[in-house]
């Protein structure tokens, strides 16, 4: 039995061996389970009518058939017809159909377009929006508007619709109250194009409706406002359109508390972020209470969150105070509401113990390849004694040798010391403080047991340029250029050019840059959103359409931009 039962293994365990095998190999080959993950984007494959189709009745229903089936509610929601029409929606499989309760309207273009927001049952969107056109009559409208719009993260392009009102049938269109005649929505990369309108005067607005609502909530929705009224004509070639879509604060800011720490010491909180002037002004502050008024030592921003400030105050009191700010703007430029300029508060007699600490500087402590730059700031958490730090300050190079310069202090929280030379290249910079003699202006210590910050230079020759050429379709346009060129990583570089001519980014990290630019023709420095009624155009804005890549000593020649005209007889 024993003989028997040995002469069997060798042939058991080839059979084993090669089971075994044949197994981990198809499981090798086999897709993980639930099969490969489905990345491919919807598509209409069919519609009916077709495109561009002349003589369709007036009572047409109409069908689109998508390539695989799809998330219907997503469909629905950026489903627009122009010119406006009353219609209910039906499914059958990946059909979708379209009646319209209402016959259509005899000679004239209908556009139906899904937007690109469709998605498939795996959340995949469609790439571009999709257009049929047809017409109850013998032709169809040819007209054309293009563009792209910008909007600021976390909004995606995708989400923005783009709305053109034909002024021969509304002078004043208002997107707050009025539906558009013409409706399109943006895709992934932002482009859009508004595809067989009539010929006529619009005004297009970029409309980030995010209820779908289908009108414009200025507190809830974002807006971008065109430069100006396109005519559509087939004499005309129109030029883009770029929108900056943001949204618009209406609502004035208020002083919302005001929370003593101890005796000298108040923070302060707004409803929303601010502007620094003239707000932290000490001039412009007013602290009063039961018997007198306190003197505002100091004022300051709070570094991390614009919508914060800090005061250094004479000794507060246990009793009431009453804080009253005269001037204020918010980010938008709304001013302070009258209503909410001033505060009372419970004060405090509690001593004032605790160390200041330094925050942060600019350019951050310990980092390589820093420009050669004309300033560094240092910022502390608290009110400084400025002649202490006079006395022990010291910047020196890599050999030792002090960098001489002047310090001055834009507020006591910050110091801003400015050297008498330009930094050398490639070169060490030590920040030094003596810690046991930098004090608050109360005579606490600096919190920080050793102070001392460096940071390396630039070597030059790791530096890169962006030169070109600006000109404009506007030959009579006055005002300056403001032209930024920014790196996802590296931070942006701006040049104001006073006329349109060759431009020159200066000292770029190597990397891959995008070229934007406003024409900032009020000369404030700031780029004019405009407003939508009554309307105000916005300023002229452009983006280079290629990401431009840099080397190291290699400058990229030869981008020139031409910023659009959309002059109109109704802005000569």
């Amino acid at each position: 039995m024993n003989k028997h039962l040995y002469s069997l293994k060798p042939f058991r365990f080839p059979l084993y061996f090669l089971f075994f095998v044949l197994v981990m190999g198809c499981a090798k080959q086999a897709f993980p389970p639930g099969g490969p993950v489905d990345r491919t984007p919807p598509m209409i494959i069919r519609t009916q009518p077709g495109a561009d189709t002349t003589n369709v009745a007036q009572d047409v229903q109409v069908e689109i058939e998508f390539s695989e089936p799809v998330q219907q509610r997503s469909v629905e929601e950026t489903l627009f017809i122009t010119p406006f029409s009353r219609y209910t929606v039906s499914w059958k499989g990946r059909r979708m159909i379209i009646e319209f309760t209402e016959p259509l309207y005899a000679d004239r273009t209908y556009v139906i377009t899904v937007g690109a927001g469709a998605q498939d049952r795996r959340n995949n969107m469609m790439e571009e929006s999709f257009t049929l056109a047809f017409s109850t009559g013998e032709l169809l409208d040819v007209g054309r508007v293009e563009g792209r719009v910008w909007v600021q993260e976390p909004a995606r392009p995708e989400a923005v619709q783009i709305w053109a009102y034909d002024l021969a049938e509304n002078s004043q269109p208002n997107p707050k109250n009025h539906e558009p005649l013409y409706i399109t929505q943006a895709g992934k990369d932002g482009t859009f194009a508004l595809l067989y309108m009539a010929w006529g005067t619009y005004r297009v607005f970029a409309v980030l409706d995010r209820d779908a609502s289908g009108t414009y909530d200025v507190e809830f929705d974002e807006l971008g406002v065109a430069p100006g009224d396109i005519v559509v004509d087939s004499l005309v070639a129109n030029p883009p359109l770029y929108f900056r879509v943001s949204r618009r604060d209406t609502t004035a800011p208020v002083l919302a508390s005001a929370r003593p720490s101890d005796r000298h010491h108040i923070a302060v909180a707004f409803s929303e972020p601010m502007q620094r002037a003239p707000l932290l002004r000490k001039e412009n502050i007013s602290l009063k209470g039961p018997e007198t008024s306190l003197d505002i030592l100091d004022a300051y921003p709070d570094p991390r969150n614009a919508a914060y400030a800090h005061l250094t105050t004479e000794a507060l009191q246990d009793t009431p105070f009453k804080l009253c700010f005269e001037q204020g703007f918010d980010m938008n430029g709304l001013a302070l509401a009258d209503t909410g300029k001033s505060i009372v508060f419970q004060g405090t007699s509690k001593i004032d113990t605790t160390s200041p600490s330094y925050l942060f500087m600019q350019p951050a402590d310990s980092s390589y390849n820093v420009p050669l730059m004309d300033s560094i700031q240092v910022v502390f958490s608290e009110s400084m004694d400025s002649s202490a730090i006079r006395k022990t300050f010291s910047m020196v190079d890599t050999s030792g040798h002090p960098v001489k310069g002047t310090l001055y202090w834009p507020h006591l929280a910050k110091m801003i010391f400015v050297p008498s030379d330009t930094l050398k290249p490639f070169m060490k910079y030590t920040l030094s403080l003596s810690v046991k003699e930098v004090t608050d202006l109360f005579g606490n210590t600096l919190a920080d047991t050793l102070f001392e910050k460096w940071f390396y230079t630039v070597d030059p020759d790791t530096l890169t340029e962006i030169l070109g050429t600006l000109s404009d379709a506007d030959s009579g346009a006055g005002g300056p250029y403001v032209m930024k060129a920014t790196n996802q990583s590296k931070g942006h570089s701006t040049i104001v050019l006073q006329a349109a001519g060759p431009y020159r980014f200066k000292n770029l990290m190597p990397g891959e840059y995008v070229i934007s630019l406003f024409h900032d023709a009020d000369k404030d420095g700031e780029y004019t959103k405009g407003q939508a009624f009554p309307f105000v155009p916005s300023e002229r804005y452009y983006v280079y359409p290629d990401t431009i890549k840099t080397r190291s000593r290699w400058p990229n020649e030869g981008n020139d931009l031409e910023l659009p005209s959309y002059k109109n007889e109704q802005f000569d």
